[in-house]
């Protein structure tokens, strides 16, 4: 059972590092769209 709840916030833990890149990558990319459309 401690396995099966460490795992779980692993997960979490990995779900919301994904999240955040996503975050920072969409951002990057609206930015460097606004940088370079006239």
């Amino acid at each position: 059972m401690q396995l099966v709840i460490a795992n779980y916030k692993i997960m979490d833990l990995l779900k919301d590092q994904i999240i955040k890149m996503e975050l920072v990558t969409m951002s990057t990319i609206i930015l460097i769209i606004l940088v370079v459309s006239p």
